[in-house]
């Protein structure tokens, strides 16, 4: 029996991180992501002040594929990730990273068991933007510097201008409804520890 456990945070929380780490723990486990199947954070930020006026709902965001392969999943057939094309077992537990939880009904059907990450917004943009800068200096592109600074800039405006506000209703919204709420403020083995011993009690 395969058992899909969602693990739905902020940008900066350490989703991917925490699935990893359990992966490695938890026999038989492999790791899907939802941003390989959508493209809703590359939406400019007009559209999406636009998705938060009409009522920010959350299955706007039409996935089908991503339904499917969850599906094929939980009855025991294996798929292919739709980014890297590698193959994708239907091991006794899939660990699938995401942002919505149950507010995405396509999703949220498959899902076993779910996890919110929780950690203070201002921690997790320093880490997202510490990410991005430590991936900048491991390129060792210096001739892309003021392209780098100018994408940084833009970046943190969209944040402000309503990226923000979208991560407010997320927390508000996909929190309430998680079987466990994570502290993102302790270390990715704790957080893994914590989460290790609740996915070992589903009944």
């Amino acid at each position: 029996m395969t058992r899909i456990i969602a693990i739905a945070a902020p940008p900066g929380a350490g989703k991917s991180s925490l699935a990893r780490a359990l992966a490695q723990q938890l026999d038989n486990a492999a790791v899907i992501y939802f941003d390989h199947y959508q493209m809703a954070t590359e939406k400019p930020v007009d559209e999406i002040m636009d998705w938060m006026k009409s009522g920010a709902d959350f299955n706007d965001f039409d996935i089908p594929y991503l339904a499917r392969d969850l599906g094929l999943l939980k009855q025991g057939d294996s798929i292919s990730d739709p980014i890297s094309g590698e193959s994708i077992e239907a091991t006794s537990h899939i660990l699938f990273e995401m942002p919505f939880g149950r507010e995405h009904s396509q999703s949220a059907a498959f899902i076993d068991y779910l996890l919110w990450i929780d950690v203070p917004l201002d921690v997790a943009l320093a880490r997202k933007v510490s990410e991005f800068t430590q991936d900048y200096i491991a390129a060792n592109e210096p001739d892309s510097c003021q392209q780098y600074i100018e994408w940084q800039a833009q970046y943190l405006n969209h944040y402000l201008g309503g990226i923000r506000q979208t991560l407010d209703i997320q927390r508000l919204r996909i929190s309430k409804d998680a079987d466990m709420i994570l502290d993102g403020m302790l270390s990715v083995k704790n957080m893994a520890q914590q989460a290790l011993e609740a996915i070992k009690g589903i009944g």
